[in-house]
Formats: C-alpha cells, sequence, structure tokens
C-alpha cells in the first residue's frame, strides 16, 4: 500500500503554501502564519521520515485553522505513517463528508488502507465505493477496489477493474496477478494464462504465484507444463495444501500412477480431513495400473477437481 501513500502526500505537496495560508479570514494574521510555519514544518518532516513529528505539526497547525482540510489530510497521513492505524482512521473521519469530492475520496482511500491492514476486506470495500462515489476519477481507489473484490473471490466484479489499472500501469504486480486470479476464479483459463505468466516472471520464487499459473495450466489441460511447476512447488518446506492435489491430477493425467500417489500421499499429510482426499487415495491404492479415460472412476473423479485460485 506505499502507492497509497505515495500518492496523497504528492497531493499535499502539490498544494502550497497558499492553500494553506489562505485558509480562513477569520484567524488572526499571527494565528495564520504560525499555522502556515508549521505545515511547511510538517511537509518537511513527512518527507524526511519524521512522522511522529509530523503529526504534531499539523494538529497544531489544525487548532489555529479550524480544522482545515488539506492539513487534516496531512495529520492523518502522519499518523498513518507512524503506525497509529486507529488515530489516523478518526482524524480523517470529518474529511470523508467533505464538500470537495477528491478530498473525501482521498480520506476515505486512506481509511480503506487502514482496514486492508487489519484484514477487514469487507469494510475496506465498503469505503473505497464511496471513495468511487465522491470522485469517479480517483483511479486509485478503483485498483484497490479491484483487489478487495479479488481477494474476496469477487472476481467477476475485479476483473473490469483490475484490467484497467494494468492498462494504466503494465508493472503493477498487484493488479497483474489479481487479474489472472480473477479470470482463474471465472474459470477463463486462456484469458489467465497470459498475467499469470507475467505475473511468475516478475515474482518467480512466489509460491502462490506458481500455484495459479499451474492451476491455469491445468484448467487449459496443458498437463505436462502444469506438473513442471508444481514438482517444484511441493519440493518446498511447507507447499500450499493444493500443490500436491493438483500435481496428483496432472500426472494421473500423463499416465504416472506411481507419482500421482506419492503426489497424493502428501496432500492426505497436508489436509487429512478431505474425505475425498481419502477416497481417492483409496481407489488408487488398490490399483497397480494406470485409470484410462472413461474406464476407471478413480480418472473420473479426479477430474471433477476443478483448479482453485489463490488470492
Amino acid at each position: 500500500m506505499r502507492q497509497t501513500i505515495a500518492i496523497c502526500l504528492f497531493a499535499l505537496l502539490a498544494l502550497g503554501r497558499n492553500d494553506v495560508s489562505g485558509a480562513q479570514d477569520s484567524a488572526s494574521a499571527r494565528d495564520l502564519e504560525q499555522a502556515v510555519t508549521e505545515y511547511d514544518e510538517g511537509l518537511r518532516d513527512l518527507r524526511a521520515g519524521r512522522n511522529a513529528q509530523a503529526a504534531r505539526k499539523f494538529e497544531s497547525a489544525l487548532k489555529q485553522l479550524d480544522n482545515h482540510p488539506e492539513l487534516r489530510l496531512g495529520w492523518g497521513l502522519a499518523l498513518l505513517r507512524a503506525g497509529e492505524n486507529e488515530e489516523a482512521f478518526q482524524a480523517l473521519n470529518p474529511l470523508t463528508t467533505s464538500n470537495v469530492g477528491s478530498l473525501a475520496s482521498s480520506a476515505l482511500v486512506l481509511q480503506a488502507r487502514i482496514r486492508f491492514e487489519e484484514g477487514n476486506l469487507r469494510q475496506a470495500e465498503s469505503l473505497l465505493v464511496k471513495a468511487q462515489k465522491r470522485d469517479s476519477q480517483n483511479d486509485l481507489a478503483a485498483r484497490l477496489l479491484g483487489i478487495a473484490y479479488a481477494r474476496q473471490a469477487k472476481f467477476a466484479w475485479a476483473i473490469p477493474l483490475l484490467k484497467d489499472a494494468v492498462e494504466r500501469d503494465p508493472l503493477d504486480f498487484d493488479a497483474i496477478h489479481l487479474l489472472g486470479v480473477s479470470y482463474l476464479g471465472t474459470q477463463q483459463w486462456e484469458a489467465a494464462k497470459p498475467h499469470l505468466i507475467k505475473a511468475h516472471q516478475m515474482a518467480p520464487k512466489d509460491i502462490t504465484v506458481t500455484c495459479n499459473l499451474a492451476a491455469a495450466l491445468l484448467g487449459m489441460e496443458l498437463y505436462a507444463e502444469a506438473a513442471k511447476h508444481l514438482e517444484k512447488i511441493c519440493q518446498a518446506d511447507d507447499p500450499p495444501p493444493q500443490a500436491p492435489r493438483h500435481l496428483a491430477l496432472a500426472l494421473l493425467q500423463l499416465g504416472e500412477l506411481e507419482a500421482a500417489k506419492r503426489a497424493l500421499r502428501q496432500a492426505i499429510d497436508l489436509d487429512e480431513e478431505d474425505k475425498k482426499l481419502q477416497s481417492l487415495w483409496d481407489e488408487l491404492s488398490g490399483s497397480d495400473e494406470t485409470p484410462e479415460p472413461g474406464q476407471k472412476e478413480t480418472l473420473e473423479s479426479a477430474q471433477e477437481e476443478t483448479p482453485k485460485p489463490n488470492p
């Protein structure tokens, strides 16, 4: 979420001294000058990473200028960067109903970032929907909303937002990967493949990305290519449960019964409660011959496994 903070900081820097110094005619000249000085110092502290100091400067300036919105945005941003998430959330609250749509939208995006960090995707989604309504041109809100949808398996809603995000930034790893995941979640295997290949090229050691690429290859019935990726994952110290499960499926389709049994045994060890895996193991353990399509229930049972994405 560093991009969120960077964009909001850039917006604050772009406001300039005049936006604050002309804030309120009712304030005394002395109070205005003090507030402007504290605003300037707060910006310098933010740029230098002195976030707690910046928060104190913005809060002090706010008292002089009676809750000027740009100062409040700076205060919330400084608190957020200082790790004071709940304080930042509360500081930003008054801005979310601002008459200035872009300010309200920026505040809502920062609040959504806080909820993202807490793992509260549902509330993050709600805040981002509001941010989009307040400012339909807020591309960051649209991108984050697409990510929130994808991580909640609302794949059909995520796809158009993430497509736009990738078009705006072809090197946006999260958007690229989650766009591939969203196509995967809607069983659009061929559409998923190029995005997941690109994500894999950007992060070749990321097990989740590799697993999702393998799932797309399985969906396309490219079993040998899928098995190649899955075998590497299954050799890791802590592979995700779906990796050996999918590897067993690929190996069965390739006619490699003994290797499929080993993969299935690993899958059961990782998920002992899965009765379907145990049933498939019982069937395979009683057979020394590779199942052939249309002749064995074992292969039909394996074919029912639809590759699942891992957002």
